[in-house]
């Protein structure tokens, strides 16, 4: 299966055009941030059906939204979990991979904007624990997460007290990140977005 995840900034205007078309048709899902729809739009693109819209209720200006595209053979293998708040969009699909995926399609604001706040990733942290009793699913985050790293690690660094709280079991460097670095492979971040966010931080 072939994903695609976008921030388009505003939906309307690409659908007018081939272009935005002539882009998504190779992919199998389409993940769209920022359509700045409300409840009277739809998507109607030939070969894909749209699952149920996320519109952003509380605004002056037309803003957020989250919009997602299924070709036509894989939507009945999606099930909607929760689409009732602005940020986060939860669905799985089963019957497509080894295992079922539980999937979450975010927008997560700006750091500073009215619309953000740290509870934002208290409410995400809440809804994976709700939505995946006994770690049924393996988990796909996906998004604009609006969190920007500079050159911070790619890899999280455990310590005992990470160890002791999660019960991670093992404090050493991942096994993957050894044989990246074994093999030659640079491990640390080269990044020319030299903004740093506490959102990254948070998520």
């Amino acid at each position: 299966m072939r994903i695609l995840n976008i921030n388009v900034g505003g939906l309307r205007g690409k659908l007018e055009g081939p272009d935005f078309e002539e882009t998504i048709r190779s992919y199998d899902m389409i993940c769209i941030q920022e359509t700045h729809f409300d409840s009277f739009d739809a998507i109607d693109i030939p070969g894909y059906i749209s699952l149920p819209l996320m519109v952003r209720t509380r605004a002056k200006y037309r803003s957020g939204g989250i919009a997602i595209l299924m070709k036509d053979d894989i939507h009945d293998r999606v099930k909607v979990l929760k689409n009732d708040g602005e940020n986060f969009y939860w669905f799985t699909i089963s019957n497509c991979f080894a295992f079922d995926i539980l999937f979450c399609v975010a927008y997560i604001p700006p750091e500073g904007s009215i619309y953000g706040g740290i509870d934002i990733f208290d409410s995400l942290e809440s809804d994976l624990l709700e939505l995946n009793p006994g770690r049924r699913f393996e988990i796909c985050l996906l998004g604009d997460f609006n969190s920007h790293t500079n050159k911070d690690s790619d890899y999280i660094d455990l310590d005992i007290n990470i160890d002791q709280s999660l019960h991670v079991g093992n404090t050493d460097k991942g096994e993957e990140l050894c044989t990246l670095e074994e093999l030659g492979y640079p491990t640390d971040r080269y990044n020319s977005d030299t903004t740093h966010t506490n959102n990254f931080r948070n998520l």
